[in-house]
């Protein structure tokens, strides 16, 4: 096992210099964000691993381009190091170049990938090893806790050798990707079953007693004077506590467990987000059952968030500035939770109104909602239409409790070496495996980055520009595969190239690829390379599910025109889509 400080593995040309985002003069201001651009990242956007692009901040490029530094790209190591300190992320899934980064966080760089894995960085980053040490460093517990880079350059990481390395990447990566899997089906369900509420409560197009949708087909409406708006002529207007009891939590700092009491997790604003944490207080557990949450239960945070969702972690105390939302009878919790998270927006409005940073809603705001309220036997037929799912979301988000904890359980003990794991042999590597390891790349992420793919399994690519276009070898002494492009952009070739360390491994490691490719067997090893690159970079569902998403009929003509758009879609050459195409039934034309 090798221990060395960040300034000696810099210094060793192993990492580059680590850099943080720009400080003074050069930080952007709140004036200059917008709506789209360049990802202006701080430490809040850095949550279980994973950078949110959908709530962070953005600049233009024209700006970024004049910020001296803070150009985190693809692959770099996130690590936050002001306030909150030790989240980590890696940079991926990135529409531009580069993201940008505030002071708050470093970008740490691997120079030399054979002696230094990024996924085994980012995880040794996040053990409790590393985390204890970079807290004290930092003075956690203040109000200023901050490591700047330099002291960060006097922290020390320990890593085993390469394969090792990259096992143990594999492993909790592994984990994480299933738990990300998990939340994307989550996201997805909670959107089907927003769909349906919204379609059936909000443009009042529930099925009507011919199963057709009601106000499209005639359903007679009636102008409503207090919401003026229309609403089916047997619904009926009310408040929000007509459907719900909503119970605050309590000051838990008065509760705290004495030795040997029962005690339970405190779920804060914290909580909702990131679930418990070793930052979590305690409760005794004795406190009263209209302060306790469960599974299901639906959370309302009526301060600074102004949000609802769906409890799924343990039970635990629930601490004031959070309503428990409990149904009233009649009510269901299906319907009562998209009720709320619909009308939530209101309160936002209100806060804004108040032009307070802080949003405070009150019994009085519950009170003097307004909602339309359908009649009880429409509720219960939603809420059998949609029970299931909201079953399958509290079982996702229950899955990755356990995952969570297993690879939290996993991580110290294969950092200090008390479990070992095998290193891969070229079986591992194997055509069945990085297929299925592809799609799940494509369910993940949306989309196929060749360049990271080929990293995460353990293969080199580099930019050569005396290729003509790309060639693959096998490092015996680094015991690893290498490809070398003149374009790294050139997603074809390289996929083509894994092909090759698929299919042909034998020859890739005595040197007779290159030989054979100047014999009669080499247009079948050119056909099968290219095979397996396709399959990998247009993925038969996915090829499929576009053609079908763009109003293609099942195996018609495809022009020219949406062979060049599909291939910009899948972000491979027009040669290589057609052909694609033609395998897969379709008539195509020909393209040089």
């Amino acid at each position: 096992m090798n221990n060395k400080t960040i300034s000696e593995l810099i210094d060793e040309n192993i990492l580059f210099q680590p850099i943080d985002g720009n400080h003074g003069e050069y930080h952007p201001k709140a004036s200059d964000y917008v709506t789209s651009g360049i990802p202006f990242i701080m430490a809040s956007d850095i949550n279980n691993g994973l950078i949110n692009y959908k709530t962070c901040k953005y600049i233009t490029k024209e700006q970024s381009l004049t910020l001296p530094k803070g150009f985190a790209i693809e692959g770099d190591v996130l690590l936050t190091h002001k306030a909150t300190i030790g989240r980590t992320a890696i940079v991926s899934n990135i529409k531009d170049d580069y993201i940008m980064l505030t002071p708050q966080v470093t970008y740490y760089r691997i120079k030399d990938p054979n002696v230094l894995n990024n996924v085994y960085l980012k995880y040794y980053f996040d053990s409790p090893t590393f985390q204890k040490r970079i807290k004290k460093y930092a003075g956690c517990g203040s109000t200023r806790a901050y490591i700047g880079i330099l002291d960060q350059q006097d922290l020390s990481i320990e890593y085993p050798d390469i394969s090792t390395q990259k096992n143990i990447a594999n492993i909790l990566y592994t984990i994480d990707e299933k738990i990300n899997t998990n939340n994307n089906i989550y996201c997805i369900l909670e959107n089907i079953t927003k769909t349906i509420y919204d379609y059936w409560f909000v443009q009042f197009d529930f099925p009507n007693i011919h199963g057709k949708p009601y106000k499209s087909n005639g359903g007679t409406m009636i102008y409503n004077e207090v919401l003026k708006k229309e609403i089916p002529i047997d619904w009926e207007i009310d408040n929000l506590y007509r459907i719900a009891d909503f119970f605050n939590g309590l000051a838990c700092q008065k509760y705290r467990p004495k030795e040997n009491e029962e005690y339970m997790p405190v779920v804060k604003i914290g909580e909702m987000h990131n679930g418990i944490t070793e930052e979590t207080e305690f409760v005794r557990k004795n406190i009263p059952d209209k302060n306790k949450i469960y599974a299901g239960d639906i959370l309302f945070s009526w301060s600074a968030t102004l949000e609802v969702m769906l409890w799924t972690g343990v039970d635990a105390g629930l601490n004031q500035h959070i309503f428990k939302v409990v149904p009233k009878e009649s009510y269901t919790k299906e319907y009562v939770y998209q009720q709320l998270s619909a009308y939530v927006n209101n309160f936002v409005r209100i806060a804004e109104a108040r032009k307070t940073t802080m949003g405070h809603i009150t019994t009085d705001h519950l009170e003097q909602s307004k909602i339309v309220i359908p009649p009880t036997e429409l509720i219960n037929k939603y809420t059998e239409k949609v029970k299931d799912i909201y079953k399958q979301m509290i079982l996702c988000k229950q899955e990755n409790l356990s995952l969570a904890n297993l690879r939290d359980f996993l991580l110290p003990m294969l950092m200090n070496g008390q479990i070992t794991v095998m290193v891969s042999d070229e079986d591992d590597l194997s055509e069945d495996k990085i297929i299925e390891k592809s799609l799940e790349f494509w369910q993940t992420h949306g989309k196929m980055n060749i360049d990271q793919f080929a990293r995460e399994n353990g293969i080199l690519v580099y930019k050569d520009n005396e290729q003509k276009k790309g060639a693959v070898s096998y490092n015996k002494e680094k015991d690893l595969y290498e490809i070398a492009v003149k374009d790294p952009r050139d997603n074809f070739t390289i996929a083509h190239e894994i092909g090759h360390i698929l299919k042909h491994k034998k020859e890739l490691k005595n040197g007779t690829l290159g030989r054979k490719s100047e014999e009669s067997g080499s247009k079948l090893m050119e056909y099968e390379a290219d095979s397996l690159a396709a399959e990998i970079l247009m993925p038969e569902e996915y090829v499929l599910q576009y053609v079908q998403d763009e109003n293609k009929t099942d195996k018609e003509f495809l022009d020219e025109k949406f062979i060049k758009e599909c291939a910009k879609h899948f972000d491979v050459n027009p040669l290589a889509m057609n052909i694609r195409l033609k395998n897969l039934g379709f008539k195509t034309p020909y393209i040089r």
